[in-house]
């Protein structure tokens, strides 16, 4: 999101294991310097400096409809094999929002 100068985040987070995601958020709003909005309904459309982070499993992320199709994340858990994202989807990289640089 950096790279894409990002000024506004929208989360949408799944209904269920949200404390999966909780400390993850928490660290996330500590670290960024721009506003980040927690939605129940994701923007249809964003202007060139906001985005929209998913937050749940690739079955809740395939089943949504009208997603934007630019400045979308998923985080790398939401991965499972021999599914597909939605068109536009991104991995959103957290390392360097958490202090971490380098290669792991």
């Amino acid at each position: 999101m950096q790279k894409d100068k990002i000024q506004q985040l929208y989360v949408f987070r799944q209904k269920g294991p949200e404390e999966k995601s909780l400390l993850f958020l928490i660290s996330l709003i500590g670290h960024v310097d721009y506003p980040i909005s927690i939605v129940e309904e994701l923007p249809k459309k964003l202007t060139k400096q906001s985005g929209s982070l998913l937050l749940g499993n690739n079955t809740r992320i395939n089943s949504l409809s009208d997603l934007p199709r630019q400045s979308l994340y998923v985080l790398a858990h939401a991965v499972e094999q021999n599914q597909v994202f939605p068109q536009g989807v991104k991995f959103f990289d957290y390392l360097p929002y958490m202090g971490v640089s380098g290669q792991i």
